[in-house]
């Protein structure tokens, strides 16, 4: 069982809903629709006469058409225009600035190179004392197994 309090809400917010979808919704539609078939009848009935309203009408419908297609093509060009501008800027700048970058990297290059050949040359004096102890060890080791199989 409902309250009738509620039913009396219900009904009061769904006659509000229905109002306004119909001035926010349809009634704009129906305007529209109306202004659209009003300038379809006018079109039809100026051109009926034949003094040229129609071409007149073309005309500024064309110029219409065209206006944010202009809009749209200035706002471009003025961005290309820029960064082209700005190329040609850094262009002009880039020579002087890339022989002092060049020259960063090249000392940065020489002071790694002698950084890494130092940290890497006492591996390699110590593998390659192993390596000839190592070989020096087998060597004996071989002259000794052949003077052992010569004697025997």
């Amino acid at each position: 069982m409902q309250l009738p309090e509620r039913d009396n809400q219900v009904h009061t917010s769904l006659k509000k809903h229905k109002r306004q979808a119909f001035w926010q919704i349809l009634f704009p539609l129906i305007l529209l629709g109306g202004g659209i078939v009003a300038g379809a009848v006018l079109i039809a009935i100026s051109s009926s006469n034949g003094n040229g309203a129609v071409s007149q009408w073309a005309h500024v419908s064309t110029i219409f058409l065209v206006m944010p297609v202009m809009a749209i093509a200035i706002v471009l060009l003025l961005v290309f225009s820029g960064l082209f501008y700005l190329l040609i800027v850094i262009a002009k700048k880039t020579p002087a600035y890339s022989i002092k970058v060049q020259n960063i990297f090249s000392q940065v290059k020489s002071v790694s190179n002698q950084v890494l050949n130092g940290s890497v040359k006492p591996v390699f004096w110590i593998k390659g004392t192993l390596s000839g102890i190592s070989k020096a060890f087998k060597g004996l080791t071989r002259n000794l197994n052949r003077g052992i199989e010569d004697e025997g």
